[in-house]
């Protein structure tokens, strides 16, 4: 997992109370951010995260603003340890905070009929666009999981040439190449000043998340600004939510979410459930593991098959608080 000691600045929380509200106004008016970008951090970052909007909670810790940077650094530890750890990329990345309960049977039920080999981002609990409120793009509510597939990962990982002529992309991935270097031209969030040619998305979101001077972006809004603008993806069809760049799994705030009007978690019948004590996570295990004991044979077993391709799902957790 990633905590605050894999934080590119160690003393990024040690500021004054008027370091910090310096800080908070220099996201109201940012001159590196889009005119649309700017307006998303003016309704929504802060000291309060949406002062106008009830059901967000107060924020006015530095820890948790420096906690967004945690999440773009986090990107290039996972790709790191994945590539050590293996001769070739999983078929799925979960990342969720480390408060998070995720249930691996009902997504390999989910993922059954997927091709990982189609670039797709799911997104346990999805914000859709909403321009009344200055939503302007879509991102996941982050603590409940964000699953990349192989082929996203794939993109993420390669190297990003715009100012010279090279050839080392491969012809699947010139049309996502090409996206990413209109998305460094239209430089929304400020992100050219970091970018180097031959870079992955990988390298740069680490870059800039690590180094801009004030990052006036939440994680998740990172998340679906590059989604959005960089990545070439299999979109949603669209029957299910109005979602057009994540394939959403549930979508605030009828579904989930907190401080919503979502159902409670279920051990069995949600698979992701954010904000649980580890008490709950040893609770919803064991409801999980009457209702399918076939599966918990496997730590005991390695004959049984019934998770013959857990090996295809990597796990990783953010403490993002």
């Amino acid at each position: 997992g990633i905590t605050e000691m894999d934080d590119y600045d160690q003393t990024c929380s040690d500021i004054t109370p008027a370091e910090h509200d310096a800080y908070i106004r220099s996201c109201k008016n940012n001159p590196s951010l889009s005119t649309s970008m700017q307006e998303l951090a003016n309704m929504h970052y802060g000291h309060t995260e949406g002062d106008t909007i009830d059901s967000f909670i107060f924020r006015d810790d530095p820890k948790w603003h420096c906690a967004q940077r945690r999440f773009g650094q986090s990107y290039k530890i996972f790709m790191n340890t994945i590539r050590l750890l293996r001769e070739s990329l999983p078929d799925y990345l979960v990342v969720l905070d480390d408060d998070t309960y995720f249930n691996v049977d009902l997504f390999q039920d989910y993922i059954a009929s997927s091709d990982p080999n189609e670039a797709r981002i799911y997104s346990g609990c999805l914000f859709e666009a909403n321009y009344t409120n200055n939503m302007t793009l879509e991102f996941p509510y982050g603590g409940f999981g964000v699953v990349y597939s192989k082929e996203t990962m794939k993109q993420m990982n390669t190297p990003i040439w715009c100012k010279t002529d090279h050839t080392t992309s491969s012809l699947r991935h010139s049309s996502f190449v090409r996206s990413a270097c209109h998305a460094i031209e239209q430089n929304q969030i400020g992100e050219r000043d970091f970018f180097r040619d031959g870079m992955s998305i990988v390298d740069l979101v680490h870059a800039y998340s690590a180094q801009v001077k004030s990052l006036c972006l939440h994680s998740d809004w990172l998340i679906g600004y590059v989604a959005k603008n960089y990545l070439d993806l299999s979109l949603p069809d669209g029957k299910e939510s109005n979602a057009t760049t994540f394939h959403p799994i549930k979508t605030w705030p009828l579904q989930c979410g907190n401080y919503t009007q979502a159902e409670p978690c279920s051990a069995t019948e949600s698979m992701f459930c954010h904000r649980q004590t580890p008490q709950d996570m040893e609770a919803m295990t064991k409801e999980n593991q009457l209702l399918h004991p076939e599966n918990y044979k496997y730590a005991k077993s390695q004959k049984n098959d019934a998770y013959s391709n857990i090996d295809r799902i990597i796990s990783a957790t953010v403490q993002n608080h």
